[in-house]
């Protein structure tokens, strides 16, 4: 799973540049593939009041969504992969619209990860309701791994056991990061600490909760 750090929300991925030639490349969010009223800024979110809403997104409906592009590549396996990187960062805001899809010659693909940013963890935006609900659930501290695979084996679009071996791969891959990437200047030690949290409740089994006070990272360097 790729990420891009710009400055812009949209980021360069769409558009290949060749020296002083700049090709735009066909993209679309997921907010407008599904058809989202654009108007509404409220529409890109799923309600959590009214979670079926078909004027909403949902992650089984993006997934739907994914499964139907023809071509070369696995939307939805990279889709289930962010849908458990945005459980581990506790990214808020990972709604439809910070989803895109580019249309490539005979193929569709998911664009590089963008605006993805551990909001639960800062001052004045904590809210633990995420914008995609998962397995029925937005609470951000009742998210368990079984939440996550269960969310994908309700999109039918995996292969048998094949949601479990992604959010696995997925955590393991995470926790490695935290071990092996400095921490950059100005980033609040509890924000690492609440990082590290996550991803050890949720390889443990458990729901991810609150973190105790008291917690302190164990890094495990190979």
């Amino acid at each position: 799973m790729r990420t891009l750090l710009t400055s812009s929300s949209r980021g360069f991925w769409d558009r290949a540049v060749d020296g002083q030639t700049v090709t735009l490349i066909h993209q679309e969010d997921a907010a407008q593939a599904l058809g989202l009223d654009w108007v509404d800024d409220h529409a890109k979110f799923q309600d959590p009041n009214a979670p079926r809403d078909s004027h909403r997104p949902s992650a089984y409906r993006i997934a739907e969504l994914l499964g139907s592009l023809r071509g070369e590549g696995r939307p939805v396996a990279d889709f289930l992969r962010r849908l458990t990187f945005t459980v581990l960062l506790g990214d808020n805001d990972a709604h439809a619209k910070n989803l895109a899809i580019l249309h490539l010659p005979g193929r569709s693909v998911l664009a590089d990860v963008y605006d993805a940013v551990p909001d639960l963890f800062q001052d004045g935006r904590i809210d633990y309701n995420l914008a995609l609900a998962i397995d029925g659930s937005f609470d951000h501290r009742r998210i368990s791994t079984a939440h996550l695979i269960r969310e994908a084996e309700r999109w039918n679009a995996l292969g048998t056991g094949e949601p479990e071996q992604i959010v696995t791969a997925t955590l393991a891959d995470f926790a490695k990061a935290l071990d092996h990437v400095t921490v950059p200047p100005g980033v609040p030690a509890a924000t690492a600490a609440q990082l590290a949290w996550n991803v050890e409740r949720l390889q443990a089994g458990g729901e991810i909760g609150e973190r105790p006070r008291g917690y302190r990272r164990r890094r495990r360097r190979s």
